[in-house]
């Protein structure tokens, strides 16, 4: 279903950092991005990160994907906080975390610092130094765009925003929704926009 290798959550350890993947059109066009975790209360559950103004549209498509499977999804948004920390908050150069057990490095960038999903009971005790603005303004510097409100979901490719570049997409898993057109053009070497 995903643009990334997962394999990896099956061994992560709980301070590993989350897959970054994207879900696609069957023509290779962008729907959403994720950030894959293992939960860190249930085994063999996951926790996916999506934009908030697109999760219930990826909630959604994925029950439309799951095919007999015995999968369940649910929304928890409700009982976790997304956080991030960078630069002089993740220490010298982003290389040490913040203090608590929710901070796991963020798969896109180095410079991305952490990112953490607080449960919400835990949240007023996370120090919170700078707001959404400031790390979408970090963000932006360093070229990152996420969600659907900054990729246009149904008509950019993934390719278009580095998504590969940013660790999102896996040319050696195999298969998977919409993995034609961008291999195609990633093999080929030319983005023609």
């Amino acid at each position: 279903m995903v643009t990334n290798d997962v394999r990896p959550l099956e061994k992560a350890g709980p301070a590993d950092a989350p897959v970054y993947a994207t879900v696609l059109t069957p023509k290779g066009k962008f729907l959403h991005d994720m950030f894959i975790s293992r939960h860190p209360d249930l085994p063999g559950a996951l926790l996916l990160e999506v934009d908030a103004s697109g999760a219930a549209a990826a909630v959604q498509l994925l029950n439309k994907y799951k095919l007999r499977r015995p999968v369940s999804f649910r929304d928890v948004s409700s009982e976790y906080r997304v956080m991030a920390a960078w630069g002089a908050a993740a220490g010298a150069g982003g290389g040490v975390p913040p203090a608590g057990p929710w901070w796991r490095p963020d798969p896109r960038l180095p410079q991305l610092g952490y990112r953490a999903l607080v449960p919400a009971a835990d949240a007023a005790e996370v120090a919170a130094t700078a707001g959404e603005e400031a790390y979408r303004a970090w963000r932006y510097s360093l070229g990152v765009a996420e969600g659907e409100s900054e990729i246009p979901a149904g008509q950019a490719a993934p390719l278009d925003f580095n998504v590969d570049v940013l660790h999102g997409v896996s040319y050696t898993k195999g298969c998977y929704v919409g993995q034609e057109r961008n291999s195609f053009t990633h093999y080929r070497g030319v983005i023609r926009k």
